[in-house]
């Protein structure tokens, strides 16, 4: 089967979900993103070519106030479908990358992730402009076209069959998942331990809420907020006003504190390994890896209490009010005095049980047969 995957192609996630499933099944894929992504490296580029998979040129950004724009995209796609015999699509994360399916007739996979519903989604039902409603519009036609639904969360599921009806039996809960294996393989870097590390792995995006974890350690009594070292990651598609917010807050504080541009794959698991509390406290979320990650290290966890709803976070970490500078910084001096061992056992049991990436993306692979059996 052909198969043309829609997604942001140079996120590490997308990377890693199309390199698993084009070494792990018998179908042909051929790739695209919008043109305002982070371009392709040329590592990803090499990765993607030496697993046989089609890099298509970039679409344009969808628009509908630059309506040419979208035409342009909409005829690409179709010459694509034609070109290259398309059996079947993929979207993964649907706003924008669902409004490209609007003139095609084929078997139909959506991915979910979490901000592309929780927040987006969520925007266009309750700010209702002329231009929400018609991209609320669009969406829905477009959804309604599905044959399946993956969600990384039992939130997201919550948001779509709440809104709209028709996907309460299409859905099926496919979390990112982590490679467990890659994970501890990673040998603990030996450091100089005179700090209490900890480590904020989100990037600089205001839904991340990056203010709220350094106020919140700014607010440490004095006994822990000498010894503090906090890791901050820039990352890629930053906000570049929020960054300028986050630098001129941290000017001021009374701790010690780094900031890396980015780290890669082995980088990113010593950083977990070496500290000693990682925090994120996003105001929205799906099942992020990066808790996986810090949960299968048997790392303490704080995550903003969003009700997840997921076993991958029941009795396995510590939560905190993500709107709520001193729920945070009570948190996290109970975490720093005695984080209960049993999380941390717990934790690593529930991640290897519903946050393995081998068994998630199996189970893509049991719908695309689905796909192509319909």
């Amino acid at each position: 089967m052909n198969i043309l995957i829609i997604g942001n192609i140079s996120s590490i996630h997308d990377e890693k979900w199309i390199t698993f499933l084009a070494k792990n099944s018998e179908h042909k894929f051929f790739i695209t993103q919008e043109k305002l992504n982070t371009p392709l490296k040329s590592s990803q580029i090499k990765n993607y070519q030496n697993l046989g998979v089609n890099i298509l040129p970039n679409l344009p950004s969808f628009s509908i106030l630059k309506f040419w724009e979208s035409i342009i995209g909409w005829i690409k796609i179709k010459q694509w479908v034609k070109k290259y015999k398309i059996d079947s699509i993929h979207i993964i994360f649907p706003t924008p990358h669902i409004f490209w399916v609007q003139f095609l007739n084929l078997p139909l996979l959506v991915s979910t992730r979490g901000s592309d519903v929780l927040v987006v989604a969520k925007d266009l039902i309750q700010n209702k402009s002329l231009k929400n409603k018609l991209l609320l519009f669009l969406f829905n036609y477009n959804l309604k076209k599905s044959k399946f639904i993956t969600c990384t969360s039992e939130l997201q599921q919550k948001f779509l069959e709440e809104n709209f009806k028709y996907t309460i039996h299409k859905i099926t809960i496919v979390r990112t998942g982590i490679d467990i294996d890659f994970v501890d393989s990673i040998i603990t870097p030996q450091i100089t331990k005179n700090e209490i590390r900890i480590f904020s792995p989100r990037f600089f995006v205001p839904i991340y809420n990056l203010e709220t974890i350094i106020t919140a350690i700014d607010n440490l009594s004095e006994k822990f907020l000498n010894k503090i070292h906090l890791q901050l990651v820039e990352g890629k598609n930053i906000d570049e006003k929020y960054k300028i917010k986050i630098l001129q807050l941290l000017q001021n504080v009374r701790f010690k504190y780094s900031i890396a541009k980015y780290f890669d794959k082995k980088e990113l698991i010593e950083e977990y390994k070496t500290s000693d509390l990682v925090i994120m406290v996003p105001h929205s979320d799906g099942t992020p890896n990066s808790a996986l990650e810090t949960m299968i290290c048997k790392k303490p966890l704080i995550m903003s209490d969003l009700n997840y709803q997921s076993p991958l976070f029941n009795q396995t970490c510590l939560f905190a009010n993500p709107s709520k500078t001193e729920d945070l910084t009570n948190t996290i001096e109970f975490a720093l005095e005695k984080y209960p061992a049993d999380l941390l056992e717990k934790a690593r049991e529930m991640t290897v049980l519903y946050g393995n990436q081998k068994t998630e993306m199996n189970k893509i692979i049991e719908i695309y047969k689905q796909l192509d059996i319909n």
